[in-house]
């Protein structure tokens, strides 16, 4: 009778192991492939690295190119971890994708997105999210925060910087319209990195933190987004050594194309993502 019970744990288990990994795929599908977007000259890479701590997890990324030479992206990290964060990751990537092929702005994405997600949600989970739009002609850039950690600007001349963005609540909790908006110009040769508290919360063996100052030292001036992803992903794991994984581990980077990618093979010079006042008029910013 034990034996019988013992293989019938066993079976159990074996068929549990292969529905997560069945979900793990289905979530990995929902993810969006690297992107390469042009318009006219201009152009940028977009890419996305996400390493979960167990077969399914709560961070998630995604982008959508929207009109000629407009990309719009998102990344979040949902509370808990496991399966609960995997259907609420679900949810959320739905819900910003439909509000992002309706918005006209990332503040209204997330407002969208705060409205729906707090519907039906008993078991009141959030996510922090950064949400934002890019288009590739001019450059300009528009960011809203849920809560998220602020993203970081990788100067071409290989200064990097922490972007004051002022964050709203994390969806999910109540509703909110509550986005304020971050403008810029992300100029050519300039970099931006998005991430999830899993990087700078990642612990090695003796209980230390990666941290941000870890982070900002492991990025590079000159890496393409799926460089620049992957370089700091293997820095993360090279800190924590056999230390296991406690949380899920996302990085996002989007960087426009140096003028050397796209016209004479020569250095783009200094250029970077430069704040605008963000109480400007903003009716003629192309979309």
């Amino acid at each position: 009778q034990q034996l019988v019970e013992i293989g019938e744990m066993g079976a159990a288990r074996q068929k549990l192991q292969s529905e997560l990994s069945i979900a793990r795929d289905i979530q990995r599908a929902m993810l969006s492939p690297p992107r390469r977007v042009r318009a006219g000259a201009a152009g940028l890479q977009a890419c996305a690295v996400l390493e979960a701590a167990k077969e399914v997890g709560g961070d998630f990324y995604s982008f959508i190119e929207r009109g000629e030479g407009e990309l719009w992206f998102a990344i979040g990290d949902v509370s808990d971890k496991g399966v609960p964060a995997a259907l609420f990751m679900a949810r959320a990537v739905t819900v910003l994708e439909v509000a992002a092929n309706a918005a006209t702005s990332p503040d209204q994405v997330l407002a969208e997105a705060s409205r729906r997600l707090v519907e039906g949600n008993d078991t009141c989970m959030f996510a922090t999210v950064l949400c934002g739009h890019i288009d590739v002609r001019s450059g300009r850039c528009t960011l809203a925060s849920a809560g998220h950690d602020a993203p970081l600007l990788v100067h071409a001349d290989g200064r990097v910087e922490t972007l004051a963005i002022e964050a709203g609540p994390p969806l999910g909790f109540e509703a909110s319209a509550a986005f304020p908006l971050w403008h810029g110009q992300l100029q050519p040769g300039a970099s931006l990195l998005a991430f999830t508290d899993g990087v700078t919360e990642a612990f090695d063996a003796d209980d230390q933190a990666y941290g941000s100052e870890r982070l900002v030292a492991a990025l590079v001036h000159g890496d393409d987004a799926a460089a620049l992803c992957r370089r700091l992903i293997d820095d993360v794991h090279q800190f924590t050594g056999a230390a296991p994984q406690s949380d899920d581990i996302t990085v996002l980077a989007i960087r426009m194309d140096a003028v050397a990618d796209a016209h004479t093979g020569t250095d783009a010079g200094p250029y970077a993502l430069s704040q605008e006042d963000p109480h400007a008029d903003t009716t003629d910013r192309p979309r």
